[in-house]
């Protein structure tokens, strides 16, 4: 029995002070082996021997049966017992613990060997009240030589690069930068592991041997067994598994330390880690779940884009080459173009909840123009789309066909220069979106046509400044502004005063 401070011997000390440095002690502070320690009756020197696991007295308050004082384990006078010399009162000195006898070398080297193989042999005579903080600093020396034999290699590298390439010498910051978070890091995470752990523990059953600090002390030493993190360059890779091993080194130290089931300090040891991986997840799907959404999103718009770089070609050719080089009075006639390749399904996407047969062209509806060659001639599709076109106000300036708005009314034709190329023809829009689904996730881009025949997309959520700039632009040419598209619908075409 050793002052813990100055590792000055306490035997038969009555004050429960240290005489050479001062610190208090108290007898249950220490694990003894059984009947290897006298406890003596500070009174009548009434012997009595531990024999408890811990080589404790039990009861610890009694009355003693020399004197009749009543006594606490806490007030009696140690000492070995008869035969027993004092390195046989104690299962195992430990080695970190008692560093200042055997070496701090000798002492940091085989704590780590215990913590990697022997983890049972660290919770051996280990404080179970009192709190100590050389544990700490004993992870937080591995937690740096860990981090230092990881970047190194690749620091070498690099700098060896950086000195080749004629380049700055940043990479020394960052390689100093990364040593300094995995060093934080892991000093961070041990009293989390430690907390968390040890609430397990409380919340599984009150009864431990030790309080926090023995919990405390076995996640600092069993930190360490996360060796793997050392391998030059592949250690972040190796962490995805060598989590594992402090996890079992902590499940036995907390096991043997604190008294308690394999199975709740299993549970204990695998708390933060639980924790970290749910913290992970979420924060996964908050950082890339938008940007997955998005990418969907875009393969949608990339899927209508095709359909939208006919129609815009067919509005081209239309308003250059045909119908006396003017803009279709309605868009369906572009279905009945001589060489249109156009067919009544481009005016669709597979955000619309339309179909074909609800959709008007006059008195007609877009399936009828699937069954073009079959059952309908094609002077009636004709005749439909020009009632469609006269059916049309005539200040209009947008009108609806499936899920496109066009917007080319009072445009001028031809070839133009500068920025009326930019003019809106149409835009993408459907009137009537699909009900939100598990397997539906809604356009989030807007694909517009433009004068010069090409097409542009940008994401929904600025489609309102993008109206806004349109609008602007067609001021230029002295056009009405466009309504939102979402008003425009195949009742109600927009017009201008």
């Amino acid at each position: 029995m050793r002052c813990q401070s100055c590792d000055y011997p306490l035997w038969s000390v009555r004050d429960r002070i240290c005489p050479e440095c001062g610190s208090d002690f108290k007898p249950t502070d220490f694990d003894f082996r059984p009947n290897a320690v006298r406890f003596a009756c500070p009174h009548c020197d009434q012997s009595y021997y531990g024999t408890t696991h811990d080589g404790h007295l039990k009861p610890r308050m009694f009355k003693c049966v020399g004197c009749g004082s009543q006594l606490h384990e806490d007030e009696m006078v140690l000492s070995p017992a008869e035969g027993v010399s004092e390195a046989h009162t104690t299962h195992m000195l430990h080695p970190w613990h008692n560093r200042k006898r055997a070496g701090f070398t000798s002492a940091w080297l085989k704590t780590f060997w215990y913590a990697l193989f022997f983890p049972h042999r660290l919770t051996k005579n280990l404080p179970t009240k009192s709190f100590s903080f050389s544990p700490f600093l004993f992870a937080a020396g591995w937690a740096l030589l860990f981090s230092m034999t990881f970047s190194v290699p690749v620091f070498v590298l690099f700098l060896f690069g950086a000195f080749a390439s004629g380049g700055s010498l940043s990479i020394v910051v960052t390689s100093l930068t990364l040593v300094a978070i995995l060093v934080i890091f892991t000093l961070i995470a041990i009293p989390i592991w430690a907390l968390s752990a040890h609430f397990i523990l409380f919340i599984t059953g009150a009864n431990t041997r030790g309080g926090l600090g023995l919990t405390f002390q076995a996640a600092c030493f069993a930190s360490v067994a996360n060796v793997l993190i050392a391998i030059p360059c592949f250690g972040l890779y190796a962490s995805i598994i060598s989590w594992v091993w402090p996890v079992i080194s902590m499940s036995i130290m907390l096991t043997m330390g604190q008294q308690v089931h394999a199975i709740r300090a299993t549970l204990a040891a695998l708390a933060a880690p639980f924790l970290a991986v749910a913290i992970s997840v979420t924060l996964f799907f908050i950082s890339f779940l938008p940007s997955i959404q998005s990418s969907q999103a875009m393969l949608q718009a990339h899927s209508i884009a095709p359909d939208a770089l006919m129609v815009s070609s067919e509005l081209s050719t239309a308003a250059y080459t045909g119908n006396n080089n003017a803009w279709p009075g309605h868009a369906s006639q572009l279905l009945a173009a001589q060489y249109t390749v156009l067919t009544p399904r481009s005016f669709l996407t597979t955000s619309s909840n339309h179909t074909l047969s609800n959709i008007p062209v006059a008195q007609l509806t877009l399936q009828d123009f699937v069954a073009s060659h079959t059952s309908t001639s094609q002077n009636k599709l004709d005749q439909a789309t020009k009632d469609a076109a006269a059916a049309l106000p005539q200040n209009t300036i947008a009108h609806r066909l499936g899920d496109y708005v066009f917007t080319y009314h009072d445009l001028p034709t031809g070839f133009l220069m500068g920025n009326a190329g930019d003019l809106w023809t149409f835009l993408v829009v459907p009137d009537a979106p699909k009900p939100s689904s598990s397997s539906y996730i809604p356009t989030q881009f807007i694909i517009v046509g433009t004068h010069d025949g090409d097409i542009d997309t940008f994401p929904r959520s600025i489609l309102t400044q993008e109206l806004n700039d349109q609008n602007t632009l067609r001021a230029q040419f002295s056009l009405p502004p466009l309504p939102p598209p979402s008003t425009v619908t195949h009742a109600s075409p927009a017009v201008h005063p």
